[in-house]
């Protein structure tokens, strides 16, 4: 199933009720990459009713069973009141987004870059906090503790988006460009995140010794940007 279909089968589901649907990401800008990007959609009613929200059960069902992740339902309503706790996400919605059926719902979206900031800086420190955490459980465990870091290394990526915006930089569109954009700002080497993604995509495997010096390699990356963010 792919995403013209999808959206035929929404409509005919949702019918009247179906104000939008949006694709976003790399999906909507270019930058997708068959078997290793998902396909990231926005469906947006006018009703939310549960009732309502399982008239797309067997599509959701097909359109998961293809790989796909589920999309996020919203109301316009819901949309123009999240903007100040979803920053990050709108901001990258806003620039990121195709419109496949119905209207532009994001259009017009403003974001305030106090909230930005706040969210920026949350974000970072919270993924520091768990992964050291859980650095502590799996520290006997490099494999398993790589894993945990390339996992989360995409959730990065749209974090460090969120601060190139608040320093009035259009994030550039592939990873390597933010994290030379990024570099710049914090005057600090980052490249250790792109060699996390290059790990993940082209699923490479660290030896053992390599392991902790890696992890704390992107530590000190990401806590440099926290110092930046901090001083904003």
């Amino acid at each position: 199933m792919n995403v013209t279909e999808f959206t035929k089968d929404l409509k005919k589901a949702y019918a009247e009720n179906l104000d939008a649907v949006v694709l976003y990401g790399s999906a909507a800008d270019g930058e997708f990459h068959s078997g290793r990007s998902d396909i990231n959609t926005i469906i947006v009613l006018k009703n939310i009713a549960p009732v309502e929200i399982a008239r797309s059960n067997k599509t959701l069902k097909k359109w998961v069973k293809n790989g796909n992740p589920l999309p996020i339902f919203f109301t316009k309503e819901i949309i123009d009141g999240a903007a100040d706790v979803f920053p990050i996400e709108f901001s990258d919605i806003t620039a990121r987004n195709k419109v496949l059926y119905g209207n532009d719902v994001f259009a017009g979206i403003k974001i305030d870059g106090r909230n930005l900031r706040h969210q920026c800086e949350h974000e970072l420190r919270s993924k520091i906090l768990a992964f050291r955490q859980r650095m502590a459980l799996l520290s006997d465990r490099p494999k398993e503790l790589i894993e945990l870091m390339l996992e989360s290394s995409s959730s990065f990526f749209a974090i460090f988006s969120g601060v190139l915006r608040l320093s009035g930089v259009e994030p550039a569109p592939s990873k390597k460009e933010i994290v030379e954009q990024l570099t710049k700002l914090v005057d600090t080497d980052i490249t250790i995140m792109l060699e996390i993604i290059d790990v993940r995509e082209k699923n490479r495997i660290w030896r053992k010794e390599e392991a902790m010096e890696k992890i704390e390699q992107c530590l000190t990356s990401i806590e440099a940007v926290i110092r930046y963010v901090d001083k904003l």
